[in-house]
Order: structure tokens, then sequence, then C-alpha cells
């Protein structure tokens, strides 16, 4: 499941997310959804066709701004 966290508030953020499995896997928004056809993001979205465009197919092990 994908998700979102933020930290809204003005101290240090600390999160602990467990899950009962033997193996760690991380997969990024934006490659998750440039894995996702186009259609069921846009039917969800509708985002911008340049923002679809935009999306990752593998992963970025560092991002620029």
């Amino acid at each position: 499941m994908g998700h979102y966290l933020e930290n809204t508030g003005s101290t240090p953020f600390r999160f602990l997310e467990t899950f009962k499995s033997r193996y760690f896997v991380d997969f990024s928004l934006d490659t998750w959804m440039g894995s996702t056809p186009l259609e069921v993001v846009d039917a969800h979205l509708q985002l911008p066709r340049e923002v679809m465009d935009a999306l990752r197919k593998t992963k970025a092990l560092v991002v620029p701004e």
C-alpha cells in the first residue's frame, strides 16, 4: 500500500513502521505510479500528461530537487 508521511509539528518526526515479513522492499511513489498503467492513474488523479511522462519506471537512488 502506498502511503505518505509528513511532519506537521515543530519537533523532530520519528516514525517506526513494522511489517510481518522476512524482507524489506522500498518502492517509491513515482516508480509505483510510473509502473501503473496510465489509464488507471489518470482515472483517479487526472494529472497533466507532462507529469505522467516524467514519472520514473525504475528506482532512482538519488533524486535531484
